[in-house]
Formats: C-alpha cells, structure tokens, sequence
C-alpha cells in the first residue's frame, strides 16, 4: 500500500467522523431549541420541579435544564471545531503528499522523453 493510498483511507475515515460529529451537534441543537420552545412562560415564571423533555418523556429539573443546555451545546460546537481543524491539517498534508506524487510522475514522464 502507498504512501498516497494510506492518506487517502485515513482522509476518509476523517470525513466520515467530521460527517457524524456535524451531525451530533445539529441534532443535539435541534433537540435543545425543540425543548425550549415546548416550554411555556407559566412554566418559567411559576417553576415546578420538573418538565418534560419531548419525545422522551423524562423529567428534568426546569432550572439545571437551562443552566446545562448552554455550556452542552458549546462543548460540542467545541468538539466539531476541533474536528474541523484536524481534519483540514489531514487534508493538507494529503494535499502535499498527492503533489509530490504528482511532481515524481511529471519527473518520471520528462526523464524518459529526453
């Protein structure tokens, strides 16, 4: 296996986790703005102990919800960020690889034509 065949199966595997990760983050989004808006102004303004989360049905603290939330939500745009980031450092150093490859062919094609 070549050194440009393992860049391109490790670019790959780094696509698919950045891929999954996007959607962690989106549907963890998703899910947090689907719980606020369920809850009601009553609800804020008269806190029970507890609401319900949708479509799970378990019951959270109203006020740890709304105090977690946020920082979960910046913890995993943190995360993608990060994932991001490693994943354009593969893509260059895929891209240096794939030029010098490319650089000993045209080498290879211009040595032999003279």
């Amino acid at each position: 296996m070549s050194k440009l065949d393992t860049y391109i199966e490790r670019v790959n595997k780094s696509t698919a986790k950045t891929n999954s990760t996007f959607l962690v983050y989106y549907t963890a989004w998703f899910y947090v703005l689907l719980s606020v808006l369920s809850t009601t102004d009553t609800m804020l303004l008269l806190p029970k102990d507890t609401f319900s989360m949708p479509f799970l049905d378990i019951e959270l603290d109203l006020l740890k919800f709304y105090q977690f939330a946020p920082f979960f939500i910046i913890l995993l745009h943190i995360n993608l960020l990060f994932n991001y980031r490693e994943h354009l450092r593969l893509l260059h150093k895929f891209f240096l690889v794939l030029e010098k490859e490319d650089t000993k062919e045209t080498d290879h094609i211009i040595d032999q034509s003279v």
